[in-house]
């Protein structure tokens, strides 16, 4: 479980430096807020599947190996704290002066994740039969939002004397707090989330020209996706109830001790532990070759989890042995949440379905002069699930074209879990416009700022376009 953790903080600790960050969009879009109305070619897949149906250059065919993107943000530590504690590959063990100002510290505060990796992304687009694509991404989230309560118990342990007021050893010497009082766990949790999940995405899209007149033209499209998925965990107080479940590779090495499960892997490696499909749809009106208004419905659909499923029982918490988190690294210390002698009862399910982060994406934006457009987009979260921010995402921003060579992206997004932003990205297009390279950064005020930091990174590579041009 550490070494492959250890591999999972590498991808991350490598991609931050740069400080940017992608939203399931590509490079050419990372740094504005307009992806819905500008992306086209394979870059749109899981944004809106429509605008395949038009070209944004003559070339008919764009091909890339490597796209990637991450983000970290939390608003409870400063950026030093998260840069060098948060991704620090040391082992620490916090005193309990240094427990007890963690927990402080991540009381009604979270910690939010993510990155995206596109290993093979192709798309072919014609104006009269529509335009094609296909992409292999890899997709990583992480969500930790902690109450009070909850905070204490995760850092102090069984040293968290306001609820564990006994303490005891037990058979093999080690020590345990014990509840001479003990609560129920949706309500010791109520009001808490911590969730992830990792899964591979075989996306294959569809966008046609539907009506076309020389004021309008309105594009429909959509895509449809197989799923890998290799983890997924979701601690979830909600207000009717505690919501806890954990499906997780091989690869991760979790003991769940004695607990036992219909679904239990007993091989190791790196396995897929779930399958599903989610599908896409979306729609774009062309007028007057200015204005775009673009409506798209990405993440319908589930994934069924069938391997190493188990759920919480919502019974009494009596006691815990763990003397709590010893670091700001949630990565090393989540497995004190999920093994079999951790926070939680397990109980072993056959599978469980959980839906995917369905989302509703709207967004205009006109093209004032042929190097400058401007717009805004909504994202809007249809659900709970892991994944979805907690609120709707607003953003309006632009793109300037001062050089044939050279693309300016920025603009204003707030919202999600994310709070205020500023992106800032730059692509540069080469040999002839046959190849691009980029990177974009999500917050350009984290360069300059130690509060809230949101790092992260967004780049691709190689990139290129090629086949015979063709008429728009």
């Amino acid at each position: 479980m550490r070494d492959f953790l250890i591999l999972i903080m590498g991808l991350f600790y490598f991609i931050i430096p740069a400080q940017a960050q992608i939203d399931l969009s590509g490079f050419t879009a990372s740094g504005s807020a307009i992806p819905v109305t500008y992306l086209t070619d394979y870059q749109c897949l899981g944004v809106n599947p429509a605008n395949l149906g038009w070209l944004r250059n003559d070339k008919s065919i764009n091909l890339s190996f490597l796209e990637l993107g991450s983000s970290i943000y939390s608003d409870a530590v400063c950026k030093k704290t998260l840069i060098n504690e948060v991704f620090s590959f040391k082992e620490r063990h916090f005193c309990m002066e240094e427990k007890m100002t963690a927990a402080q510290n991540f009381s009604n505060h979270r910690l939010s994740m993510n990155a995206d990796i596109s290993t093979l992304n192709f798309s072919y687009q014609h104006p009269k039969i529509g335009g094609y694509a296909f992409a292999v991404r890899e997709r990583i989230i992480g969500n930790f939002h902690l109450t009070p309560e909850f905070a204490d118990l995760l850092f102090c342990g069984y040293h968290y004397n306001k609820y564990f007021d006994s303490i005891g050893v037990d058979n093999h010497g080690d020590t345990i707090g014990y509840a001479t009082k003990p609560r129920y766990y949706g309500d010791l949790y109520k009001g808490c989330r911590i969730s992830g999940s990792w899964y591979r995405e075989y996306n294959f899209g569809v966008g046609l020209n539907v009506f076309n007149t020389d004021m309008i033209k309105i594009y429909a499209g959509a895509g449809v996706k197989y799923l890998q998925g290799y983890g997924q965990f979701d601690v979830y107080g909600k207000p009717e109830g505690l919501r806890v479940y954990t499906s997780l590779s091989p690869v991760f090495g979790v003991d769940y001790g004695t607990a036992q499960s219909p679904s239990r892997i007993y091989d190791s490696g790196f396995i897929s532990v779930g399958h599903g499909f989610g599908f896409d749809l979306g729609v774009t009106v062309k007028i007057f070759n200015t204005i775009k208004v673009a409506l798209a419905m990405n993440d319908i659909g589930s994934i069924t989890w069938n391997g190493n499923v188990y759920e919480a029982m919502d019974t009494f918490f009596y006691c815990w042995e763990s003397e709590g988190y010893n670091s700001y690294n949630i990565f090393m210390e989540s497995p004190k949440l999920f093994e079999g002698d951790g926070v939680f009862k397990w109980h072993g399910l056959d599978k469980i379905k959980v839906e995917l982060p369905t989302n509703i994406r709207f967004g205009a934006s006109i093209q004032l002069k042929d190097w400058v457009e401007v717009g805004g987009n909504l994202y809007i979260p249809q659900n709970d699930a892991s994944g979805n921010p907690e609120t709707t995402i607003i953003g309006i921003g632009g793109k300037l074209s001062p050089f044939k060579w050279l693309q300016i992206s920025t603009g204003m997004q707030m919202g999600g879990n994310y709070g205020l932003n500023i992106p800032l990205g730059f692509v540069f297009s080469l040999a002839d416009n046959g190849m691009e390279v980029g990177f974009a950064t999500r917050d350009l005020v984290t360069l300059f700022s130690q509060n809230t930091p949101h790092l992260s990174f967004a780049g691709g590579f190689f990139r290129f376009r090629f086949g015979q041009p063709v008429q728009k």
